[in-house]
């Protein structure tokens, strides 16, 4: 009996789950559809705030000729490390 019972709600979990997903994929259509950026956000000189500015301009050169890491470069900024999406 309490096998019947682990199937029956096994079942409507993953129906549950699948609905979900399906919602979300509706939902993620809807908004690029409208054109609404979706994701990290995005970033671009006018993003910078004027102290990250600063810091740019002044190590920027050093970067450029290997004196320092970009890893380093990145927290001078307050910058993440942007991570490569598996398909």
């Amino acid at each position: 009996m309490s096998e019947l019972v682990l199937q029956v709600l096994s079942f409507v979990a993953e129906n549950e789950r699948a609905n979900i997903r399906k919602r979300q994929k509706e939902g993620i259509a809807v908004a690029k559809s409208k054109g609404k950026h979706l994701g990290r956000p995005r970033l671009s000189l006018e993003t910078l705030s004027s102290e990250q500015k600063e810091k740019l301009h002044k190590y920027y050169v050093a970067w450029k000729n290997k004196e320092i890491k970009s890893v380093e470069f990145m927290d001078m900024l307050d910058l993440k490390k942007v991570r490569s999406i598996k398909s």
